[in-house]
């Protein structure tokens, strides 16, 4: 649409004409003339709109707060502007909309579609609040009189780091209709804060309890845990994290919002804030994430009783549908013209009925799969319009390449073959014996009916044991501690459920065992694990695509230098973009663990002093190597013929998990964290070396600055820039639970309670 105009109005507008310094809006509606600026001064417009700030999306961003997005830098918010866009046009889409324009509006972004013609006031507003409660936007943003930000202008809410207001897609053609608006669910109004209430915390879930409730019990502890163990600094962040990750599923209708918000203000006290800022924090936070209801899809999912086959029937009873044979097809076709496109289609299924092959077609990620003792394997779309070319070939019908793509669409639209989804739950594991309930341990046939793409290596006998892979472990990791924890990952890794939101960390030298351990684990899961550089493993990778439906993958080894935000995404259970070579692009969430290996202590750089990255790691240490190497290790541990016993022990730790509330213990005080903290962070080593920690105390960064370079000079470290000394330099103050103060003054910098000393110490506990 054109820019609009009116009389002495200038018919184009350039950013030299915007205020030096200042913000620059224009009203989405024209004003009828310029003696006011509000709704009645409007005329009627095609326009509706839609702002999605950034900081109302915690769960993109990875929970970063409104004031600490005003000072990340702008090539980290270019990447969750991008997802953010990219996840708006995809849940805009299934809806049946498409955007008009996309503007980077600095901290977010500014939809705009454009409906066929325009009609009053109350229709804008209405399709503004539903498009807004759809995507997670502002909803004090939807009346027609609002203005919002011009393109080739600044938005200059932090004055010292300008970020540009630019177009960031536009399609001149795309328009909505009215009809599709209307289909959008309202916003519900406001429901009153409700009355904090003392009831006894609730009680661990029943075994007859639903995978919802124990989902939601699990996350509450959770999320409680991590308020209450939040050391100062990062206290208000992680209730506003925690809030918003509970008001998901309290949106999604599985969690009681009076219990959670008990929960979380009792941590949130026990961490030292202050209850009005608890209840501020509460509201905002728990609002913005009922507005996103959690996906419930894949938590605790059984497959759909059409598609279960023998999952819940009796034994061979499979699917109540028969297919026509080819002869009754070929009785209908005419004689007198050639058969119709769906006639074809038919004569193919029957064709395939007869010679007991089965096929299924995902009908979002648009691959082909096929039936093979068990479970489904994917067919390359180029054989299998082979195989359809084919199979009417040699009933005499020769056809070009464009009518077998159309019969292949009206095949893949066949409810007999399309699905929008796979049968097998997050809570099902499909073995060579059968679907295992991994809830209940009951264990069902296998059936074509069963739309399962993975599929563990190994059988179930559920009283089988390897004694060879426990003295293996024995051997490896003497800490018993250590092993229950490597069980209780392991059997998660046996589910589709992510909802711990960890990832293990093996590290030792080669020869300890950790390789040995993960091939055996992969052994089991067969083409349920896979393995990957953690660098491919981001939004819009080809690569991505191969780890859909994965339950774990395994990183042999962590670059030095590293973007983490992946790394939180995956394990956060955020949605990932994958692309798909000629196909449409789609979202998902990943069901895999991650299992990373390392040789050395890993290099987390400045993401160390991020406690919500560490968090997320379960560090277990290889540190005993054999006497002598045992070249017939792998080839016994990996044996047919032991992996039931693998797999049994794995299921116990899965149920002891299950026992925990799903909850691993915490690792952030273990020493083996303290070791990878201070390897990622020198600044530690060098204040333990020449600094004291005194309250009453100040020291210039100028002079801490100039005596850590030294100190690198002499242990053979590469200094980091002043900039990123300041930053590391608190968070290892914090490393030693002491508060370092840092404060901008006439002359400089200067940070209390640090000073240079040659009698260093005071942060080990000391007075």
């Amino acid at each position: 649409m054109p820019w609009p105009v009116f009389e002495g109005h200038p018919e184009l507008f350039t950013p030299d004409r915007a205020p030096a310094g200042k913000d620059v809006y224009f009203g989405v509606a024209l004003r009828k003339d310029q003696t006011s600026g509000k709704a009645e001064n409007c005329k009627p417009t095609r326009l509706v709109w839609v702002d999605v700030d950034l900081a109302d999306h915690p769960g993109l961003t990875g929970g970063l707060h409104k004031d600490t997005l005003h000072q990340t830098a702008p090539e980290e918010l270019a990447e969750y502007k991008a997802v953010l866009l990219a996840q708006s046009i995809n849940t805009l889409a299934d809806h049946g909309l498409s955007i008009r324009a996309a503007v980077d509006s600095g901290h977010g972004v500014q939809l705009y579609l454009a409906r066929e013609y325009a009609t009053d006031q109350a229709d804008t507003e209405r399709f503004n609040r539903a498009l807004a409660h759809l995507l997670g936007g502002d909803l004090k943003s939807t009346d027609l009189a609002r203005i919002l930000r011009v393109p080739g202008t600044h938005n200059l809410k932090n004055p010292a780091r300008p970020l540009p207001v630019q177009v960031m897609f536009t399609d001149e053609t795309a328009t909505v209709t009215d009809a599709a608006l209307n289909a959008l669910p309202q916003p519900e109004r406001a429901a009153p804060e409700p009355i904090e209430r003392r009831d006894a915390p609730a009680p661990l879930p029943q075994p007859g309890a639903t995978s919802h409730e124990r989902y939601a019990h699990s996350a509450l502890a959770r999320e409680v845990e991590r308020v209450r163990s939040t050391g100062e600094g990062g206290r208000n962040q992680a209730l506003n994290d925690a809030a918003f990750n509970l008001g998901t599923l309290i949106g999604a209708g599985i969690l009681d919002e009076v219990h959670a918000r008990q929960e979380l203000t009792e941590a949130a006290q026990q961490a030292g804030l202050d209850l009005g800022e608890i209840r501020t924090t509460l509201h905002s936070a728990i609002s913005a994430g009922r507005l996103k209801p959690r996906d419930l899809t894949r938590v605790g999912q059984r497959p759909p009783t059409a598609g279960r086959g023998t999952i819940g029937k009796h034994a061979g009873q499979g699917s109540d549908t028969t297919p026509a044979g080819v002869a009754d097809v070929l009785a209908t076709l005419p004689d007198d013209k050639a058969p119709s496109l769906a006639q074809y289609r038919d004569l193919v299924l029957a064709d395939f009925h007869d010679s007991g092959q089965v096929y299924r077609y995902h009908q979002v990620w648009r691959t082909w799969w096929e039936y093979r003792q068990g479970v489904y394997v994917e067919v390359p779309d180029e054989v299998m319009s082979q195989k359809v070319d084919l199979t009417l070939q040699n009933h005499g019908f020769t056809l070009k390449n464009a009518q077998v793509t159309e019969i292949m669409v009206k095949i893949g639209r066949d409810p007999m073959v399309g699905s929008r989804i796979v049968d097998q739950g997050a809570w099902e594991l499909n073995t060579r014996s059968g679907i295992l309930d991994l809830a209940s341990g009951d264990l069902y046939d296998h059936t074509p009916d069963y739309f399962s793409i993975i599929q563990s290596a190994a059988a179930y006998a559920p009283f089988q044991v390897s004694y060879d892979w426990l003295t293996f472990l024995n051997q490896a990791v003497p800490d018993e501690g250590d092993r229950e924890l490597l069980q209780m990952f392991a059997g998660l890794c046996l589910t589709g459920d992510t909802s711990p939101q960890r990832a293990l960390l093996l590290i030792g030298e080669g020869g300890t065992g950790k390789g040995t351990f993960t091939r055996v684990l992969q052994t089991v899961l067969g083409n349920l694990a896979t393995s990957s550089a953690i660098e491919n493993i981001k939004d819009g990778s080809f690569l991505v695509g191969t780890l859909v439906g994965k339950r774990m993958c395994v990183v042999s080894e962590l670059p030095r230098s590293f973007d983490w935000l992946p790394f939180k995404r995956i394990t956060g259970e955020d949605h990932i973009s994958v692309d798909v070579k000629n196909k449409t692009p789609y979202t998902t969430k990943l069901d895999m663990k991650l299992v990373i290996l390392s040789n050395v202590m890993p290099f987390l750089g400045d993401d160390v002093s991020n406690n919500s990255l560490l968090r997320r790691f379960l560090p277990v240490a290889f540190n005993v190597r054999p006497a002598e190497q045992d070249p017939t290790l792998i080839d016994r541990l990996t044996h047919p013929d032991e992996l039931p016993g693998v797999l049994n022990w794995m299921l116990d730790g899965l149920r002891l998990l299950q026992e925990r509330g799903m909850r691993f213990p915490s690792s952030e005080s273990s020493s083996l964290t303290r070791e990878i903290v201070e390897e990622s962070n020198q600044v530690i080593s060098f204040i333990r070396d020449e600094c004291r920690y005194t309250r009453d105390v100040t020291a210039t960064s100028g002079e801490l600055y100039d005596e850590y370079r030294k100190w690198c000079g002499t242990n053979g470290h590469k200094p980091l820039s002043a900039k990123g000394f300041s930053k590391q330099l608190l968070a290892a103050g914090r490393y030693f639970g002491k508060t370092l103060v840092r404060e901008r003054i006439r002359t400089g910098t200067i940070f209390h309670h640090i000073t240079l000393s040659t009698s260093p110490g005071g942060w080990e506990g000391e007075a």
